[in-house]
């Protein structure tokens, strides 16, 4: 990294005749650095909340058959409970882009705690599986609006140095908040669940009304002097930030008008959206919906000797895992390094899933004699392989690609087109199993999984230390 060392000295300059204080470029970065990581950190609460959801179904649905409930839920309506979330989703990606311009990044991320919060409390009193349904489409739309709103903060926020790190934070906690709907749903009922999820909801609105506004949004909308005073707050009260009002400035110059459709007809807007577009198909054609929703029912099915529970977990784990390892290497190797590397060991666990079921359905015995282990050492890799770099990166990205003037529309597309996609895999994966067998899917999932490769070689760009200005250049 070029700005990868800092030093400790700590030196203040006066400004002759201004009455300013500039402060040392070295004390600058590390104060703003560690600003960042704070205000990111904290936004991520948000995508932890996101990951609750997400996970939420996997250890649900089998307690709610399980115990004595007023309601059974069968495995069409399991279908359901698992990807209308991401209907939801989709809709609130395509609102969360005009909501997060209006509101701000910071109000809108605050605001989003009351209908996640109402969502939750529709799960905890359903009384069927129909108002199972509803308490899952609101959280979904929220869950669109929050994986619209944390990418593109913490790209506006994160030094070119850490937006690689900081931005892929945001899939860490997805991975954090899957792990925790895992660990808890082992041992406790839906509804306490549930419960417990909707606290994280309010813990998000409370910390974010403690960070400062994104600097580029506040410029944005011509309040200047609050954006200098985000400013301040990221690189210290008596921070000179003359510079960096000055690159806002010349960035606004250049884009101070929303895109127009016209204008998503030029490459500097419509290459990065067919971008962001190819990584979002490919992150969700993965697969790793159908793993995050289904995964108790997949270990059930394989008819190992471990308990489905404890195998779920240890996925989640190792799903953290390879984020954390993402997160040190992201800004050393670069993304599409990661994303290669991530492809194939993708497509390698798919296509072994799919050995695993070819042989269930053909040669069970065997299978279930010679070959338990498979399933969870194939989801094993294939949690960690999405981690490092397809969970994380085209959300970054989304943040680092769209210029200022279309980031709202182009994010918000972007978002909507990703949830649309899981939404294909998830509640059509048990009709594709009956047509072409769970081995048939899961060689299909194989199938994108290894062409992404073949995308990332030959049309993804690298991003690695670049400011967003030069990103928005290098499409002209």
């Amino acid at each position: 990294m070029a700005e990868g060392r800092v030093s400790q000295s700590f030196s203040v300059d006066h400004v002759e005749g201004s009455g300013r204080v500039a402060i040392s470029s070295s004390s600058r970065q590390t104060g703003g650095r560690a600003r960042a990581c704070l205000a990111a950190l904290t936004a991520c609460i948000g995508s932890f909340a996101m990951g609750s959801v997400i996970g939420y179904p996997s250890p649900a649905v089998p307690n709610i058959n399980e115990h004595r409930n007023p309601f059974r839920v069968s495995l069409e309506e399991s279908s359901w409970v698992g990807s209308i979330i991401t209907l939801g989703a989709l809709f609130g990606g395509l609102i969360g882009g005009s909501y997060m311009d209006r509101l701000g990044r910071k109000l809108s991320s605050i605001a989003i705690n009351f209908p996640l919060s109402i969502g939750w409390l529709i799960i905890v009193a359903a009384p069927n599986v129909a108002w199972l349904y509803v308490g899952r489409t609101v959280t979904g739309v929220c869950v669109g609006i929050i994986s619209c709103i944390i990418p593109v903060y913490i790209a506006e926020i994160a030094p070119p140095a850490i937006r690689g790190i900081l931005g892929t934070c945001h899939q860490l906690f997805i991975c954090l908040g899957i792990l925790f709907t895992y660990a808890f749903g082992s041992f406790l009922p839906w509804t306490w669940l549930a419960i417990s999820c909707s606290v994280v909801c309010n813990l998000f609105s409370i910390c974010m009304s403690l960070m400062p506004e994104s600097p580029r949004w506040l410029y944005g909308q011509g309040r200047k002097e609050e954006a200098e005073c985000a400013l301040k707050w990221f690189h210290g009260d008596k921070a000179d930030v003359t510079n960096e009002l000055r690159e806002l400035e010349e960035n606004f110059k250049v884009s101070a008008e929303k895109a127009s459709f016209r204008e998503f007809l030029q490459p500097v807007l419509y290459k990065p959206l067919l971008i962001s577009l190819g990584l979002m198909v490919f992150q969700q054609f993965s697969g790793i919906n159908v793993v995050m929703f289904y995964t108790v029912s997949i270990f059930q099915m394989a008819g190992s000797s471990m308990d489905a529970n404890v195998q779920t977990i240890v996925v989640g784990v190792v799903g953290v895992i390879g984020t954390l390892v993402s997160i040190v290497v992201i800004d050393l190797a670069g993304r599409r390094v990661l994303l290669l590397a991530s492809g194939f060991l993708m497509g390698l666990s798919m296509a072994g899933m799919g050995a695993f079921f070819y042989e269930l359905a053909f040669n069970p015995v065997y299978a279930k004699e010679s070959l338990t282990w498979l399933p969870i050492t194939c989801l094993v890799i294939f949690n960690f392989g999405f981690d490092v770099a397809y969970g994380p990166i085209p959300w970054l990205m989304m943040g680092e690609l769209f210029p200022a003037r279309a980031k709202g529309v182009a994010s918000s597309t972007a978002t909507a087109f990703n949830w649309f996609c899981a939404f294909i895999l998830t509640k059509f994966f048990v009709n594709l199993t009956e047509s072409v067998g769970v081995y048939g899917a899961y060689w299909l999932m194989a199938g994108f999984c290894f062409v992404s490769l073949v995308f990332v070689s030959l049309v993804v760009p690298e991003t690695k230390g670049k400011t967003l200005e030069d990103i928005e250049r290098s499409f002209n």
